[in-house]
């Protein structure tokens, strides 16, 4: 039997995409080791879609490993697969608003998981489900660039309120997940190279204060890639990652975030 040209096309195009979110995101990590750490490179005004990958933070260095990824799976190229990940409605062409873009990190998690390019793992692995308050943008305003200047500027008054009114509340009304820091050790067993690993904040009002890349040291023990404010550039931990939460006291734990 004969079949059409399109169905063998299609039957190509998913076995690639499976074969390709096989490669662990640590591979694209690792790329990037080296580069120099900076912050605050998408402050902009007004927004736009802004990709600098020779300077990157936490979080910018895991949207561009996941951002490409998902661009040599066919996902679509690069800068929009960037775009998807980052807003929460994104795009080519649409004008974006400060308050579009997924500034925290249990919101961009659950974007995520909705567009189907990773699932979180933290109850598996022996996490728990409690509740937290959300609400640190909205109480320092003064903190970010684009609300600091809401008491004047109609644009910016208007993004602080959809954070405050709409998106805080939202995320603290959903259960927050982790593993607590005294059981990582453990959990660190299931941990698999390309995970991404959220470190949770007692901060108040702040759910996550860092992302990195989990990836497997020479010696076996599970260790993790990220940009670094304190060494001011990408690197490999000499950490593993229970041993860098411990280190800080301000850290309750972790989010263990699998790539698909």
């Amino acid at each position: 039997m004969r079949f059409p040209k399109y169905i063998f096309i299609l039957a190509f195009g998913l076995l690639s995409w499976t074969l390709t979110a096989q490669v662990p995101l640590d591979t694209y990590a690792r790329r990037y080791v080296g580069q120099p750490y900076v912050e605050k490179v998408l402050e902009v005004s007004p927004e736009r879609l802004v990709i600098d990958t020779a300077r990157v933070d936490c979080t910018t260095l895991v949207e561009y490993c996941l951002a490409r990824l998902m661009s040599d799976a066919g996902r679509g190229d690069f800068r929009d697969c960037v775009g998807q990940i980052r807003y929460r409605e994104y795009e080519p062409g649409k004008t974006l608003r400060y308050a579009d873009r997924l500034h925290y990190a249990t919101e961009w998690v659950a974007h995520a998981e909705q567009l189907g390019i990773v699932a979180e793992v933290s109850v598996e692995l022996g996490g728990i489900a409690t509740e937290r308050k959300i609400d640190f943008m909205s109480n320092h305003p003064g903190s970010y660039p684009a609300l600091e200047r809401a008491a004047s500027d109609p644009e910016a008054a208007e993004n602080l309120r959809i954070i405050r009114e709409e998106i805080e509340p939202a995320l603290s009304a959903r259960p927050f997940t982790y593993i607590p820091k005294n059981k990582i050790n453990a959990a660190q067993l299931q941990i698999a190279p390309g995970d991404i690993i959220l470190f949770t904040t007692s901060v108040k009002g702040l759910d996550v204060s860092h992302m990195a890349i989990a990836f497997k040291r020479k010696d076996g023990r599970m260790g993790f890639i990220h940009a670094s404010s304190a060494a001011g550039r990408v690197i490999e931990d000499p950490k593993t990652i229970a041993e860098y939460a411990l280190s800080r006291a301000s850290i309750t734990g972790i989010k263990v975030v699998r790539p698909l």
